[in-house]
């Protein structure tokens, strides 16, 4: 950039302006020389590449925290998600497990401790399946309460609890 400066003027003065030539109305305006300005000087580039880097240095270790401490968040939820998914599964497992043990139980001899725990069985497990299987776990639940001692249908009975642990082995 091209700048102007007026020197020796007689009012004793500095007159800056951005052309070279003379200034009407003042004194000495016939006096003035033309500047180049260079730009920065090596001095004011070291300080600026100095202040970046400190900047850059202050800001690194802050940022890389933050996204070590974001990732690491997600990666638990991750974690925590399937903790959660594999009990619930176990759970799941235990109660369709122990429904079939007091289902056989109780379609091989039905006795009042084998009704009392195919019971307790019955209810929770028609609680976790889906319709379906509720309704076959319903029907197995009526030939087992309202039989005899002698029942002939044992083999209906056998067949509804195989398609119900066929059912229940496609849920997992």
């Amino acid at each position: 950039m091209v700048s102007a400066r007026a020197v020796g003027s007689s009012s004793g003065g500095l007159w800056v302006t951005p052309f070279c030539g003379r200034i009407e109305g003042q004194k000495g305006g016939d006096k003035m020389e033309s500047v180049v300005n260079t730009g920065m000087s090596i001095s004011d580039w070291s300080g600026l590449v100095a202040m970046v880097v400190a900047l850059c240095s202050l800001l690194s270790p802050a940022l890389t925290a933050y996204f070590n401490n974001r990732h690491q968040q997600k990666m638990k939820e991750i974690e925590y998600a399937h903790q959660e998914q594999v009990e619930h599964q176990a759970y799941e497992r235990e109660i369709y497990e122990g429904y079939i043990r007091a289902a056989g139980a109780a379609i091989q001899s039905a006795s009042p401790e084998n009704l009392k725990e195919y019971g307790s069985h019955s209810a929770l497990v028609a609680y976790h399946v889906p319709e379906n299987v509720r309704d076959d776990i319903l029907k197995l639940d009526k030939q087992i309460r309202y039989s005899g001692l002698y029942d002939d249908k044992l083999e209906a009975k056998v067949d509804l609890l195989s398609k119900i642990v066929t059912e229940l082995r496609t849920l997992k």
